[in-house]
């Protein structure tokens, strides 16, 4: 439940970009300047995101570690 708002903006954020890019054709010059602004944009939202899961899959693995860690040394004490 708590990760439902950031997939819910990923999913909201891939549709806007397929919308985006299936229509890019029709665009004119300003709103090519205007695409140009929002792909910066999300890419910043899209750094942080990957930055976010590194972070977030790095404290995983530790936890993962420790876990089997701890699994090991009460499966030696039994």
């Amino acid at each position: 439940e708590i990760y439902t708002p950031l997939i819910r903006k990923l999913q909201d954020l891939n549709q806007e970009i397929r919308q985006r890019h299936s229509s890019m054709h029709l665009y004119t010059e300003q709103e090519m300047r205007s695409l140009g602004v929002w792909l910066e944009e999300t890419e910043k939202v899209v750094s942080d995101l990957e930055n976010n899961f590194l972070i977030i899959t790095h404290h995983l693995n530790l936890l993962e570690i420790k876990y089997k860690e701890r699994q090991a040394s009460i499966g030696s004490k039994e």
